[in-house]
């Protein structure tokens, strides 16, 4: 949504000890639980926590972190892998097979103290009372738990900041042998040894670091009057669409941060292709001899005092002066200042 869908806060991780899961436990199990019969993986959401480990895993270009999901101890058998989205505020956990290997069950626990985690007297942990779980997955390759913040018991994802997170992940394996039977294995998501004796289960430790939250503020005052801006959106089928507001006039307000909110107002009325569920991703703001820049509106923001790259695809660049983007005419609409606070 242009005005409501924009989380404020966006959040890195920063994996200590492989990495897991952004779940508090006493959730319901199964909350948001997505089996398929086929392996798929989740796509790029709209404002990923940045993942960056400091051993174990890899990070993915789409802001995904994965850990290695291992049968029996040493075997390979898929991958964990985890996508904050701040602007949906949900935590996805997938979990995805390979070589053949299919999911039967799923546990899945996460907390602030790991003497939290059910284990039995001698240290090895108790799936069965794990807080997120499925146990009739029937062989599928790959299972997905969403969950929102509401699920782990709190407001915003960035009240995690600066927490420790532990975590474990298990899953129950099979392999077809080809002649109607299979393999089966106990599996792990890879991490460190929750007991010295006993279980090979593994457990994962990570801890959430929060970049500044710039509130409403994602637009530089202007040093020059403003010119014009172009805003670009982003439409539920994922395509772009622009729109310059033109004419600006000397006396105007130099912070867009200050009219923004009434120009969405505005093109919700009356413009037919911008409605309550285009999403507004940034601006490019041009006036007098300042460089022409883009700044990203939200969660994604880097902040007013920072200029970014213009999203490809929407037709337009910038050239590196204080020219207008171009070409005018890949612009989708155009309104003059006055026609939008008259």
């Amino acid at each position: 949504m242009i005005t409501k869908k924009l989380s404020r806060s966006s959040v890195v991780f920063l994996v200590v000890a492989g990495a897991l899961a952004l779940i508090l436990s006493g959730c319901d199990p199964g909350v948001g639980s997505t089996p398929s019969s086929a392996s798929e993986s989740i796509g790029t959401l709209g404002a990923l926590g940045t993942l960056s480990a400091s051993s174990g895993g890899q990070v993915a270009q789409n802001g995904t972190f994965s850990v290695d999901l291992l049968a029996g101890q040493h075997i390979l058998a898929g991958s964990v892998s985890f996508v904050v989205d701040t602007q949906e505020e949900t935590l996805t956990v997938v979990y995805e097979t390979q070589d053949g290997w299919e999911l039967t069950e799923v546990h899945l626990w996460i907390g602030l103290d790991l003497s939290d985690m059910p284990t039995n007297r001698q240290g090895n942990p108790v799936i069965g009372h794990f807080p997120f779980a499925n146990d009739q997955l029937d062989g599928v390759t790959s299972f997905s738990f969403v969950l929102t913040a509401a699920d782990l018991g709190i407001l915003d994802i960035a009240e995690l900041c600066d927490a420790t997170i532990y975590g474990a992940a298990h899953a129950a394996l099979q392999l077809p042998d080809g002649s109607g039977g299979y393999q089966t294995e106990t599996g792990w998501a890879a991490g460190s040894p929750v007991t010295q004796r006993g279980s090979w289960a593994t457990y994962v430790q990570f801890t959430v670091e929060c970049p500044e939250d710039y509130g409403d503020n994602f637009f530089p005052v202007w040093g020059q009057d403003i010119s014009n801006v172009v805003l670009v959106f982003q439409q539920p089928d994922g395509s772009y669409y622009t729109v310059k507001i033109d004419e600006w006039p000397s006396e105007a307000d130099n912070d867009l941060d200050n009219s923004i909110d009434a120009i969405l107002e505005f093109l919700v009325i009356n413009h037919e292709n911008i409605t309550s569920d285009s999403m507004l991703l940034g601006a490019i703001i041009k006036g007098g001899v300042q460089t022409t820049e883009y700044y990203t509106y939200g969660s994604g923001s880097t902040g007013p005092d920072f200029a970014d790259e213009l999203p490809e695809g929407t037709g337009l660049s910038l050239d590196g002066t204080s020219s207008n983007a171009s070409p005018q005419n890949a612009i989708n609409a155009t309104y003059d200042y006055e026609e939008v606070f008259e």
